[in-house]
């Protein structure tokens, strides 16, 4: 599918319940780079959520359910990590475009 000027693509954006968040968090390899707390990322994800609306892109909100991240993962063979947490938002995207109800659908 081609993107002329006028047409513009939605961008998954990893959204977090507070208990999702800490628990990927606290099996995260790198969380040593995540914010402090849920309500410090929240904030800053709501910053960056409104920007990127701001500046005309369509950011799309993807729920993150702990449970399906981690099982994605190991199916995967992914590291619990950020870069994985993209991953797998990009794919769960895909995945929501196309009609399957999850990354996990098969």
């Amino acid at each position: 599918m081609k993107n002329s000027k006028n047409t513009k693509m939605a961008m998954g954006f990893a959204w977090y319940d507070q208990n999702a968040w800490q628990c990927i968090k606290d099996a995260a390899v790198d969380a040593d780079e995540w914010e402090q707390t849920h309500s410090e990322w929240l904030e800053i994800a709501n910053k960056v959520f409104s920007e990127m609306k701001a500046a005309g892109s369509q950011p799309r909100k993807v729920y993150i359910d702990a449970n399906e991240f981690f099982l994605w993962c190991t199916k995967e063979s992914k590291p619990v990590a950020s870069k994985s947490v993209t991953q797998f938002v990009a794919e769960k995207l895909r995945q929501q475009d196309t009609g399957n109800r999850s990354p996990n659908a098969v």
